[in-house]
């Protein structure tokens, strides 16, 4: 994947900009309107710099692709915990968690939400701990929780 990204990365930065998304996507055969580019583009940009570096890249890719293959389930849990956990505070409350799936394009109606939330919210506190989301992703990845080095 990063031989791909770094022919696109066309100042050698080690990012992308929301064109160059586009085109990468286009030759990995992803054809995406310029809406989805740019909603992909808004969710991959983790860090909110304008610019998409390799590491926020793959994360989505191998998250798109539900690969379980040569991922390490708890390294992509802690990524995209940095996805959700918009502003940093430790946990994930209930509008982060929202406006996170409507960046990744999920029009969720809010009842949705609501059950989406209650399920990984596993000690019913009103917000998510990284444990409870880690153990999300890794059950949902399908790796077992003995697997952790």
């Amino acid at each position: 994947m990063w031989p791909r990204f770094d022919c696109y990365d066309d100042d050698k930065s080690g990012s992308i900009d929301k064109q160059e998304l586009g085109q990468l996507l286009e030759q990995m055969g992803q054809h995406k309107s310029e809406d989805e580019v740019d909603r992909l583009f808004k969710l991959m940009d983790a860090d909110q710099s304008d610019s998409v570096e390799f590491e926020e890249f793959a994360v989505v890719i191998m998250a798109n692709r539900k690969s379980k293959r040569n991922v390490d389930p708890f390294k992509l849990a802690d990524r995209m915990w940095k996805l959700f956990d918009r502003d940093g505070g430790g946990t994930i409350e209930c509008d982060e968690l929202s406006e996170t799936l409507r960046n990744l394009g999920q029009n969720w109606n809010t009842e949705d939400i609501d059950n989406f939330f209650r399920d990984i919210d596993k000690d019913g506190s009103g917000s998510i701990e990284k444990d409870e989301f880690t153990d999300f992703i890794i059950e949902n990845l399908g790796a077992r929780k003995g697997g952790h080095h």
